[in-house]
């Protein structure tokens, strides 16, 4: 049943009426079960329809993705179902067109030809009828969401960056198109289907920057396999805007800037996640970052397709609003939920309606429609409907310092009804590395499944995590198995000397990089922890690299080259390797070790879940390997089969071998 409240006031600085209180947790609490926590989330992306009336997102039923239609007040219009492929994004080409994208792991041979496939549907709302418009005939690649939407006459045309197949190598340049495809801008009519391709790219262009009417104003294209970069002009020939060198860089333009006579610039520089920019189409001049210390995404205006504000994130993620009338709108949003973590989900056209996403120490996260006009704020939908107020564990930053003296952060989630003293702890380092990825305070529904079982769970923004400024991320270059790893467990100490936890009762547990970390934590390091569990987890670096190569260009593929960046190897042959490996270390073993993996994991082929078990076995270690025979990497948008049997796998592991406490009666 939806509720509404009244907000006090739209601009002005006193804070808007706040929601109910939420019961503060009791003692003892009684736990959900863990099929709770690893069910899907009951709703996510919710996107408002240009017009305010209408919303889209993806929901769960019967353990399954699908993407829901339905009016604001009102009933559902449709559901269509993602038939088991992972959910890419959602969202209004028009009110009458809605454009969902997946995404499904292909099996073309072995374990190095697995691929993920993406696809585009379309939903007409006047029709009543959907269908799949990418990828298809002479669309080699993979295609993304709209670039733009364009009304002309009485046709609605969606503008979409996909492989247009060249019939020739690209020569091992990665970018939008994928190797051996040249980039194709297509334009679809969203209610015959029918779509042509308008531009090819030439061998070396990777992106496009396309105004609202299907114009292409500006291009990057890649040379020396990815190492140079320029900016250019339109589709073809043109002004030359910007140049640099990269690693393993991509830089991305989009339009517009912040007027029709710019268009934004970002990515520009490895490993960094730099702030945006703009280039002036007149002059190729560059501005200033449009925000410093922070990562950030440009925020626009449907119509115009202009930049009016940023999506921040690394230590403090918010939005901001370039216009300070919308900015105060924003702002008056936000005041409604006071001690709650508020993200911008959606707007429509006249900003007056938005949706945000809702989550704090007693709430597991719920959607909510602000109307500035009425004055009322709207329950949408809960995201974990199953988890009650008292049952969700507190989370927060945690401030500690590393043993050379470095500032670092990391999340801290204390379990619910429990004295937060002397606690187990469960170490839960991030994947990535870098890519922007790092964690913020938020109901992670992983963290919250530990800690309902009476553990602390500490998740640390080790150096080398993305998202947080490109010279912490570079720090963590070449270092895994050494600094990065030290960062990690440099906060037991300082948690152990605020009295939160017992420094004898740590397990550590992680997927993909998290999971070589966890790997690398009990054999490379030692005396630390009690137990591992690792899941989609690199092994074995050098095996790791040789597969990547297999894949790619060669040693001279951008991703063979950020993968040798990261792990501070010269070639897969580097004899080096064998230090930082787990497999190769695993003799060390100290602490029984779990190993999870996705039978279709085309990020972390299943083959190093596998070399890391023979080698605990022929080395007498205490192990076992877990196969989730329809997961890929990315358990997180997983299904929800994979998510609940890894929890209760995982969870399984640390009550064996790190039981907690009962809760105090």
């Amino acid at each position: 049943m939806r509720r509404s409240r009244a907000l006090k006031t739209l601009f002005g600085s006193a804070a808007l009426l706040s929601l109910q209180g939420l019961a503060h947790a009791a003692t003892p609490v009684v736990p959900a079960s863990l099929e709770a926590y690893g069910k899907l989330e009951a709703m996510d992306d919710l996107q408002l329809s240009q017009d305010g009336k209408l919303i889209a997102y993806i929901a769960a039923v019967g353990g399954d993705h699908v993407f829901v239609i339905r009016r604001v007040e009102g009933p559902i219009l449709q559901t269509v179902a993602a038939n088991h492929r992972k959910t890419v994004f959602i969202q209004f080409a028009d009110p009458d067109h809605v454009l969902m994208g997946i995404r499904g792991t292909e099996h073309v041979g072995g374990d190095t030809g697995n691929i993920e496939l993406f696809a585009v549907i379309v939903y007409n709302l006047k029709t009543h009828k959907g269908a799949q418009i990418y990828p298809r005939d002479g669309v080699a690649a993979n295609p993304g969401p709209p670039v733009a939407v364009s009304h002309q006459g009485s046709h609605v045309y969606g503008y979409f960056l996909a492989g247009a197949d060249s019939g020739a190598d690209s020569g091992g340049v990665a970018g939008d198109a994928g190797q051996g495809d040249q980039l194709g801008l297509y334009k679809t009519d969203l209610d015959t289907l029918v779509s042509s391709l308008e531009v090819r790219g030439g061998a070396h262009a990777t992106a496009f920057a396309v105004g609202p009417h299907g114009e292409v104003l500006a291009r990057t294209e890649e040379f020396d396999h990815g190492k140079s970069w320029r900016v250019m002009k339109g589709a073809d020939g043109g002004q030359i805007f910007a140049t640099g060198k990269t690693e393993w860089g991509n830089p991305e333009v989009t339009a517009y800037g912040r007027s029709k006579a710019s268009i934004i610039l970002k990515g520009s520089d490895d490993g960094d996640f730099n702030p945006p920019r703009e280039i002036d189409l007149a002059t190729g001049t560059a501005s200033a970052p449009l925000i410093d210390g922070a990562t950030a995404e440009p925020l626009r205006d449907r119509g115009s397709r202009l930049t009016i504000g940023l999506r921040v994130g690394g230590f403090v993620n918010d939005a901001v609003f370039f216009d300070p009338a919308l900015d105060a709108k924003w702002q008056s949003v936000k005041a409604a939920f006071p001690d709650e973590e508020v993200t911008l989900a959606s707007y429509d056209d006249a900003f007056d309606r938005w949706v945000v996403r809702v989550e704090g120490p007693h709430d597991s996260g719920r959607y909510f429609l602000v109307d500035l006009t009425t004055a009322k704020a709207t329950l949408l939908g809960a995201i974990y409907p199953q988890i009650k107020p008292d049952q969700v564990a507190a989370f927060r930053w945690y401030d500690y310092t590393a043993r050379d003296g470095t500032k670092l952060k990391g999340v801290l989630t204390l379990p619910p009804g429990r004295d937060p003293k002397n606690l187990p702890l469960v170490m839960m380092p991030h994947g990535g590395p870098g890519n922007g990825t790092y964690d913020s305070p938020h109901f992670d529904w992983w963290a919250q499944a530990i800690a309902s079982r009476g553990y602390a769970v500490f998740q640390p923004d080790y150096r080398g995590s993305g998202g947080l400024g490109k010279s912490f991320e570079r720090a963590g270059w070449g270092q895994w198995g050494r600094l990065m790893e030290t960062d990690v467990s440099d906060a037991i100490p300082a948690l152990a000397a605020d009295g939160l936890i017992d420094p004898k009762r740590v397990c550590i547990v992680g997927w993909s990089y998290g999971g070589y970390a966890t790997l690398a934590g009990v054999t490379i390091q030692n005396g630390l922890y009690r137990c591992a569990a690792a899941g989609g987890a690199v092994a074995d670096l050098n095996d790791m690299m040789s597969w990547v190569k297999e894949r790619g260009a060669g040693r001279l593929d951008p991703i063979s080259r950020y993968w040798s960046d990261a792990m501070g190897l010269k070639s897969d042959s580097d004899p080096s390797g064998a230090l930082w490996s787990p497999d190769k270390q695993a003799a060390r073993a100290d602490a029984p070790i779990l190993l999870i993996h996705g039978k279709d994991d085309t990020v972390v082929p299943i083959r190093q879940a596998e070399m890391m078990s023979h080698a605990l076995r022929a080395a007498g270690k205490t192990v076992e390997l877990t196969v989730l025979p329809t997961s890929d990497h990315w358990i997180e948008n997983g299904t929800e089969a994979n998510r609940i049997a890894m929890l209760k796998a995982m969870v399984g592991w640390l009550e064996t071998y790190d039981p907690p406490q009962p809760a105090t009666q």
